[in-house]
């Protein structure tokens, strides 16, 4: 039996953080609500390149013509990713965003069944390694200058070639429920998956200098006071590109320069 290559592109609103403090596998990818409102300004998406003619049609998934890509909804959904992958070691959590749980951990209720409050989704990857980080823009960060911050992580592992069926599950009233999401078939060379969590409506271009506020939600997830709370500021352009053409599509989508992963740890 052979592999075959997945790689997994995540940007927005997410939150990365492996399953326990000394960094083990799983590496969960956390997708907050919106702490300030309760209407749901973020969409939470799973992809994957398509033509539009083979992305079901139905109210869970959306084609986006602009980038080619077949999107599932997946609000009050966890997805487990790369059971059978490798390498199985490695930096937990990827290095490149910015760790949001320098006072308070990441709390393990976050990783038990969905749905949890506060949490709109999760995807849960069980091996890989870092594979790239695409910068848009350099911030202030403290003291710090010139800080590059991801707007797109790449995550890459090796996989078994005898396919991928893509699963979603919830619990309903204390039942659970399952639902095949997208079968990848054994013939596939390669597969790329997108994770995303962004604006519900393209947002307008921001002015020079920006500010991550978005970092809030991550904050607000992990019960911080409103005082201690660090977030990048004075972000400009970096003029870097991504060495990913999946990933470089991605930073033309809905989302802005502050639409940057984060990461913590228990």
């Amino acid at each position: 039996m052979g592999t075959i290559p997945l790689i997994i592109h995540m940007t927005g609103l997410l939150l990365l953080a492996p399953d326990t403090r000394e960094r083990a596998f799983p590496l969960h990818v956390l997708m907050p609500t919106e702490g300030e409102t309760e209407l749901p300004l973020h969409v939470a998406q799973l992809g994957w390149p398509s033509e539009k003619k083979d992305c079901p049609n139905s109210i869970l998934y959306k084609y986006d013509e602009e980038t080619g890509v077949c999107y599932f909804k997946l609000d009050s959904w966890a997805v487990e990713l790369g059971r059978e992958g490798t390498p199985t070691t490695g930096m937990l959590p990827p290095s490149g965003p910015f760790d949001v749980s320098y006072l308070k951990p990441v709390s393990r209720t976050l990783f038990g069944p969905m749905p949890v409050p506060n949490l709109r989704a999760r995807v849960s990857i069980y091996s890989g390694q870092l594979v790239a980080g695409c910068p848009y823009a350099k911030w202030t960060i403290g003291a710090a200058q010139n800080r590059q911050l991801p707007n797109v992580v790449s995550w890459g592992m090796d996989i078994p070639d005898t396919g991928l069926v893509v699963t979603g599950t919830r619990q309903v009233d204390g039942k659970t429920e399952s639902i095949t999401i997208w079968k990848f078939p054994s013939t596939s060379k390669n597969i790329d998956l997108v994770v995303r969590q962004e604006p519900m409506v393209a947002q307008k271009s921001q002015v020079e200098p920006f500010e991550a506020t978005h970092l809030h939600a991550f904050y607000e997830l992990l019960d911080y006071p409103e005082g201690p709370r660090v977030i990048p500021y004075n972000g400009k352009p970096a003029g870097l590109g991504c060495s990913l053409s999946l990933a470089a599509r991605l930073l033309r989508g809905p989302g802005t320069p502050t639409c940057m992963p984060a990461v913590g740890t228990p």
